[in-house]
């Protein structure tokens, strides 16, 4: 019996304060909840801490394992007298072409002009829509011609020039990214690049292929067999 009456002696002090800790929570309410919303805080955030430091490692190891390849593009600039009789002729074609566009929405004429292996020189100009995603762009104009018209022949240059509130413009005018894939196709169909010339009333941009301005290009080496 003694032992027993010892044993209850030594709860008593754990009832008691289980007691008060109800008393506690009986009497102020709100205090118990904000405690409880600081405590589940303090361990989510600690929780949250460790998982973006662990993701956080992750993305610095990753970082550590990656290459890293510079791409670089070489662009001739010269003005027009500097240009070659051949050259020349093909940028002022790519001009002439310019007055041939249809541009009521833009008001912007896109001129281009080809020189084909044979010599023979095809132009073309942008032809809008108002649905313009129908609108067709000078340099696809004239290639769609050109090889419709010389299936087998290869394009060697183009030449491309802007006219805009009643002068050519000061800045070259180089292809939107869907003329520079066609243009990538052409030199990918006969096995040859394509100098492009961008003309302005400053100065000339030439670049040797599309690659240039369309590099890791998309071709038929990724479509299925």
């Amino acid at each position: 019996r003694s032992g027993a009456t010892l044993h209850n002696k030594n709860k008593a002090p754990q009832s008691a304060v289980n007691k008060c800790f109800f008393n506690f929570i009986l009497t102020y309410p709100f205090y118990f909840a904000l405690l409880s919303f600081f405590l589940s805080f303090f361990l989510a955030t600690s929780s949250k801490h460790c998982i973006f430091e662990a993701i956080l490692n992750k993305l610095k190891l990753r970082k550590r394992e990656m290459k890293e390849h510079i791409l670089t593009t070489k662009i001739r600039v010269y003005a027009f007298d500097e240009c070659s009789p051949v050259q020349k002729k093909l940028i002022e074609a790519a001009k002439s072409a310019t007055q041939t566009a249809y541009a009521p929405y833009s008001k912007f004429r896109v001129g281009a002009a080809l020189l084909l292996a044979n010599g023979e020189i095809v132009t073309g100009s942008n032809q809008e829509n108002a649905a313009y995603p129908a609108t067709l762009c000078a340099e696809r104009t004239a290639i769609f011609y050109a090889n419709s018209q010389n299936p087998e022949m290869p394009v060697t240059h183009i030449a491309i020039a802007a006219y805009a509130n009643g002068e050519f413009t000061s800045a070259v005018c180089s292809p939107c990214g869907s003329c520079r894939q066609v243009i990538s196709e052409v030199e990918n169909r006969f096995g040859q690049p394509i100098t492009i010339l961008m003309y302005g009333n400053k100065h000339i941009y030439e670049v040797s292929s599309i690659q240039d301005l369309l590099p890791l290009s998309f071709g038929k080496e990724y479509l299925p067999e």
